[in-house]
């Protein structure tokens, strides 16, 4: 039996840590929009994938200034980082699983940096279910310090990729009612 189960060590203590480290370097770079009251209110809440969705939606409605910090903004996906309850669910069994990739980007390896969990056949990502920000250790061990909102791009290829296995699904369950019938 071919299972492998990754390793992740939750410092819960450092992972605060960093995480309000992130939103501290948020609330500074969002100062400059902090007059819009729905971008302030957001900020309040601290619920930073709330705020990034805001963003999202509101980047071509500010101010014509505004519009390359908010730009900028999204790009760092990193500063929107939130906590998370548990590990996420790294497996595989016989090359069918997910997998914690790290993101190829990312030129220094002793920060925090992101990582994208794929559903992946062998070594080949089909489509990926959520992105961490994450440091590697040794041996396939992460520090895990939470979650991050996946980009535009990234949430298409899930909802085709979870498209395209409903409809896969279906047609072998159709295929099958066929086949019984006859």
């Amino acid at each position: 039996m071919n299972y492998a189960r990754a390793n992740f060590a939750f410092l819960k203590n450092r992972s605060v840590e960093v995480r309000e480290e992130y939103f501290q370097r948020l609330q500074t770079a969002l100062k400059p929009l902090l007059g819009a009251p729905d971008i302030a209110a957001s900020l309040r809440k601290q619920q930073p994938h709330a705020l990034f969705r805001l963003l999202h939606a509101k980047r071509k409605t500010v101010r014509l200034g505004d519009q390359e910090l908010v730009a900028q903004l999204l790009s760092r996906r990193d500063l929107f980082v939130a906590p998370v309850r548990e590990s996420p669910s790294v497996f595989r069994f016989h090359e069918i699983g997910t997998r914690l990739l790290l993101a190829s980007k990312e030129a220094t390896a002793k920060g925090p940096r992101l990582a994208t969990l794929y559903v992946v056949v062998g070594l080949v990502p089909l489509f990926p279910l959520a992105q961490y920000l994450v440091r590697p250790q040794t041996q396939g061990s992460w520090d895990l310090f939470g979650k991050v909102p996946m980009s535009a791009t990234y949430e298409w290829w899930k909802a085709s990729g979870i498209a395209a296995a409903i409809a896969l699904a279906i047609g072998i369950a159709a295929y099958c009612g066929f086949a019984m019938a006859k």
